[in-house]
């Protein structure tokens, strides 16, 4: 245990609750988390479902380690994720499904382009098609997907909280420099900083794994009320709403 984790020992133990609770939940629903290829969001929603879960244990490692900085950044994409997914989720999900998808592969094609290169499916692949899919997502910006999803306060706390260290406008970077007697001092070592802030990002992770098992049918049995009660006790924190 390091000595950030000592001096935040009653957040790092609610967020390892969570995920624990998140990582249970999953096993005792194995059977219904199955990809039905006849509902395509059902891929998408496991693809999105595992980048959350690999990231909230990054959050969890860098903030241990006092880079509660870098820890923001990852916090704040899982939100981006958190909202798309509830998105998708939402009625009319096989059409949005489609534009995910399509904006996807549309911005992998200009990247390949950029370098001269070619995708896979170059040949193969409607393009045009492609790219009126890919503007119908990119149309609707991430407020009015959340507004849409029902967690508009996930962006107005989360996302837009954590936009000043996506982007390291002043407020995120003006506690790297002080003035020392030899003049410009940068304070770059590991710190508690920002880190109780980072581990917020297990309450956007409950609410993930909230759209996935209803979108997969879970027998919740009283997992994710638990998950939002240990979030908000260990965070002291009353958090966004949820759907």
């Amino acid at each position: 245990m390091t000595k950030i984790e000592q001096r935040f020992r009653r957040e790092f133990e609610a967020y390892d609750r969570v995920i624990f609770l998140a990582d249970h939940l999953l096993r005792r629903n194995a059977q219904k988390f199955a990809i039905d290829r006849a509902r395509r969001r059902t891929r998408v929603a496991a693809l999105l479902y595992a980048r959350a879960r690999k990231a909230v244990d990054a959050v969890r490692i860098l903030a241990a380690r006092g880079y509660g900085e870098d820890a923001m950044v990852l916090a704040r994409s899982l939100v981006n994720v958190c909202v798309d997914l509830a998105y998708i989720c939402k009625r009319d999900s096989d059409d949005r499904t489609e534009e995910w998808i399509a904006n996807g592969r549309l911005a992998r094609r200009q990247i390949a382009q950029g370098f001269g290169l070619k995708t896979e499916d170059e040949e193969t692949a409607d393009w045009e098609k492609t790219e009126k899919l890919a503007k119908q997502w990119r149309d609707v910006k991430i407020e009015q997907r959340a507004k849409a999803a029902g967690l508009e306060n996930f962006y107005k706390v989360l996302y837009r909280h954590g936009s000043s260290f996506e982007h390291s406008d002043l407020w995120a970077v003006n506690s790297l420099l002080e003035r020392g007697e030899q003049g410009p001092e940068l304070k770059t070592e590991p710190s508690e900083n920002l880190v109780p802030q980072a581990l917020f990002a297990c309450y956007t992770f409950g609410q993930i794994m909230l759209t996935v098992g209803q979108l997969f049918g879970f027998d919740f049995a009283g997992a994710e009320a638990e998950m939002v009660r240990v979030a908000q006790e260990g965070l002291r924190f009353a958090g966004p709403s949820t759907t």
